[in-house]
């Protein structure tokens, strides 16, 4: 009895591993131009034997130490391109890791996961999928139905990886069936739809457990979530809706406790900016808001966490902050901030990058003695007057400064002069006879 069984259990696996080699091979005749050599002519096999093995000895097949089946297919920068026949792989049943990122794959919808099987009682294919990174390729055209209505199916899905590609379609319904992700890129590509009319139902599943977003470079139409919506993602870390095309005022972000990077540049928001994002009741390490139609003033950046702050390219009209605490790189250029910069001197002297250019700044340079680790300085096109000697000391390690198209005067202080790899543009026909 022990010896049938035996032979039973030697049986199943010689027809799984086959399965698994066979998948592999038909999965292989979808690459039609390999030019580094690294997958074609390796993935063979030359007898019987070979079909009761998992191939880890295949460039880019990792197998799982115990079972011995595959677990891990990695394509990445192989210049590979081909038509990828993804349905073969719905023979390995222990698939967790699928990467081909970085080649020129393409792919439609008749030969691709949107195969993808769910029937009534039945486990889908590929359930086992944790990993799945198909970035920068050459996919193109409307995201598969099929592969949509999966992915609430595909509950072991940690990570979604699609950026740089030219998927298109309604990013709505493909949120909705997302559950239990915690990274997720679809960006740069041209998914479209309205972010603003999801609802909670709609994004539940995901903001339960999404860690990082991003969006990046798609064509999203109305605004962002709803304040109620947004502070369902209570475990997001990083959020990146930049150049989408989204509108309107934002959302309250204050339940969000765990966000550090927000980047939401290039788009049509407006409105003001959130206190939240400034007092230091966020972690915030990365703010952008660049490129928008923000209004009112900023009196002060209170949070110790922000790094990087870039405001520029708003319609912000006020005075410089009065306390700047943390961060290391500001921009507020093309605003309409005025007055004079006499309030840096309460900023912390952590700035390595400011960039003021393309305001309404008036007066004098103030003393810059206390910004040692400056190392970018940009106040092109503002009215400033006076003279550099008393704001540039010993210590700078500067390598841009940009003080073009002022009224400054005099002449420049040795140590600046002698500061290696430094590049300063001066006007001479705008500014004074420096």
């Amino acid at each position: 009895m022990f010896l049938v069984s035996s032979l039973f259990a030697l049986s199943i696996r010689f027809v799984f591993f086959r399965c698994e080699v066979v998948a592999l091979l038909e999965f292989k005749k979808g690459m039609q131009n390999d030019p580094l050599n690294k997958i074609v002519p390796t993935w063979v096999y030359s007898s019987l034997s070979d079909l009761t093995l998992c191939h880890e000895s295949w460039p880019g097949i990792t197998c799982d130490p115990i079972t011995k089946f595959v677990v891990g297919i990695t394509l990445d920068r192989l210049d590979l391109t081909g038509d990828l026949k993804f349905q073969t792989l719905s023979n390995l049943k222990l698939l967790q890791n699928l990467s081909v990122s970085g080649n020129r794959f393409t792919a439609h919808c008749s030969t691709w996961i949107c195969r993808i099987t769910i029937l009534p009682g039945r486990s889908p294919e590929l359930w086992n999928l944790k990993y799945v990174n198909l970035s920068m390729n050459t996919f193109q055209g409307r995201f598969p139905v099929g592969l949509v209505v999966s992915f609430r199916n595909l509950q072991q899905l940690k990570v979604l990886d699609l950026h740089s590609n030219g998927f298109s379609a309604d990013v709505g319904p493909i949120l909705s069936e997302l559950i239990n992700l915690e990274h997720l890129d679809l960006s740069n590509n041209q998914f479209s739809g309205s972010l603003g009319d999801l609802s909670v139902e709609n994004v539940s599943g995901l903001a339960n457990t999404v860690q990082f977003v991003n969006m990046n470079g798609n064509s999203f139409n109305g605004g962002i979530f709803k304040t109620y919506v947004m502070g369902l993602f209570r475990n997001l870390h990083s959020l990146d809706f930049g150049d989408t095309g989204i509108t309107g005022e934002l959302p309250s972000f204050g339940n969000l406790l765990n966000l550090r990077v927000l980047r939401l540049g290039m788009n049509q928001l407006y409105g003001v900016v959130p206190e939240e994002l400034l007092n230091g009741s966020l972690p915030i390490e990365e703010l952008d808001l660049s490129g928008n139609g923000f209004t009112g003033s900023i009196q002060a950046v209170n949070s110790v966490t922000l790094n990087v702050l870039n405001l520029s390219s708003n319609s912000l009209s006020c005075t410089l902050p009065s306390v700047i605490k943390g961060c290391s790189s500001v921009d507020f250029s093309r605003n309409m901030v005025s007055g004079n910069m006499s309030d840096m001197q309460h900023w912390e002297a952590n700035l390595k990058i400011l960039d003021l250019s393309s305001n309404k700044l008036l007066g004098s340079l103030p003393d810059l003695s206390k910004f040692g680790k400056m190392a970018m300085l940009n106040l092109h096109n503002n009215s400033l007057e006076g003279s550099l000697s008393p704001s540039f000391g010993a210590g700078f390690a500067f390598y841009e400064v940009d003080l073009s198209f002022n009224k400054l005067s005099g002449s420049i202080p040795s140590e600046v002069t002698m500061v290696i790899f430094l590049f300063i543009i001066i006007s001479l026909l705008i500014n004074k006879e420096i």
